[in-house]
């Protein structure tokens, strides 16, 4: 709804399939690594890093809630059913962020809530503390959702909009893999506990860097 195409030309790339693939990503790769870029590169690794925090979460959070927490199992789909409803209105929020304060400010901002709040669940010592915790958990990480694709697609350009989408994806889904083996080797070493604080440091880090590197203009 909010992109803007501009200086799309539909070009022919010769020789066959896969070579074009090879070419593409080469024009991505490019593109991304380009000194007028800093502020993509920077919302990749901070999308690698946010990504491998969610990983080191989403693992350790059922695992506390059943085993020291003592909450059912059976329990736990119920459960975040009924904390998707209050995400509902997420996006909103996120929406309405990044019309008043462009990208860096929400994306700092609600990266540090969801550090903290990660730490609370982390050492929560009630139930009703920890699903408190994961409900607002759940309400912040759907409006990072939107401000980040928000901000990805701000920075993109038409010509390679699509293959710099690809190129996001496999970002994340690397991140992804890997968080959840750190997490795993994490759990067996150091416990259920401070694999999620693990998390919620990723989270902080993550928001630094945005800090840091995305530029004070309101576009972004």
């Amino acid at each position: 709804k909010y992109m803007e195409e501009r200086n799309f030309k539909p070009t022919k790339t010769p020789h066959n399939y896969a070579t074009k693939s090879i070419i593409k990503a080469k024009e991505s790769f490019s593109y991304l690594i380009h000194t007028k870029n800093l502020e993509l590169r920077i919302l990749m690794i901070g999308g690698f890093l946010s990504a491998m925090a969610f990983s080191f979460f989403s693992i350790g959070m059922p695992l506390l809630l059943t085993q020291i927490l003592n909450f059912k199992p059976e329990y736990i789909s119920g459960l975040f059913g009924l904390l998707s409803i209050l995400a509902l209105g997420a996006p909103l929020i996120g929406e309405k962020m990044v019309h008043k304060k462009g990208f860096r400010k929400p994306l700092t901002g609600l990266l540090i809530m969801m550090g903290i709040t990660m730490v609370i669940f982390g050492f929560s010592k009630t139930l009703i503390l920890a699903i408190s915790a994961l409900a607002i958990l759940t309400i912040l990480e759907t409006a990072i959702d939107v401000v980040e694709d928000s901000a990805f697609q701000h920075t993109y350009t038409s010509e390679i909009r699509a293959s710099l989408g690809s190129l996001n994806s496999i970002n994340w889904a690397i991140a992804n893999s890997i968080g959840v083996f750190l997490a795993g080797l994490a759990i067996s070493f150091i416990g259920i506990v401070n694999t999620t604080f693990l998390g919620g440091i990723l989270v902080f880090l993550t928001s630094f860097i945005y800090l840091i590197g995305i530029g004070k203009d309101k576009n972004l």
